[in-house]
């Protein structure tokens, strides 16, 4: 679990004023008079940047010949001008745009809807759902009829060209315990 650290700064109004065992005293400044206490609140995962770094390391670097795809697998579209040659801030903010309007698609999902969204990323949204958004696959009806049981449904979007893929079925297994919310 990470942890994060944050600062308080208590001024200081009573001589002799204890400092709670539960804070650790860091320092204190004898010319202001101020105490800096730390004090460590687990933080809340970032689950949107989790889902950011799985697809940059399962999609890994597309080069010239991946054109029009660049980046992290983002498809070049018309009337943008991006080539291989981009920076991997340019690459990852990419990304970030293009699951943000993944999402966007689920987004009557609820807290699916990253999860959803992390497998359009790589299979596309129409594998998932009409272009009318109703459910096309069993994944998504079921979850639309609020069964949650779908981890083989889920994984089993593991396949390309008909043979199931071990990299590919490794990804699915890490999104879904990454992202899926019980």
């Amino acid at each position: 679990m990470k942890l994060k650290t944050c600062l308080v700064f208590i001024p200081i109004l009573l001589a002799g004023l204890l400092i709670s065992e539960k804070n650790q005293l860091a320092s204190h400044q004898e010319s202001t008079g101020d105490y800096i206490v730390i004090q460590t609140i687990p933080e809340e995962p970032d689950y949107f940047e989790q889902a950011v770094q799985i697809i940059k390391d399962h999609e890994g670097w597309h080069s010239k010949k991946h054109y029009p795809y660049v980046g992290y697998g983002h498809k070049v579209l018309k009337g943008e001008k991006l080539d291989h040659n981009i920076s991997e801030e340019v690459a990852t903010e990419l990304v970030r745009q293009d699951l943000r309007q993944k999402c966007a698609v689920f987004r009557e999902y609820g807290k699916d809807s990253l999860l959803l969204g992390a497998l359009a990323y790589n299979v596309g949204e129409y594998k998932l759902i009409n272009p009318d958004g109703s459910p096309r696959s069993t994944l998504v009806k079921k979850l639309r009829n609020g069964n949650r049981d779908i981890y083989h449904d889920y994984v089993s979007y593991k396949k390309a060209w008909g043979k199931t893929i071990p990299s590919i079925e490794k990804r699915r297994i890490k999104e879904f315990q990454t992202l899926f919310i019980k």
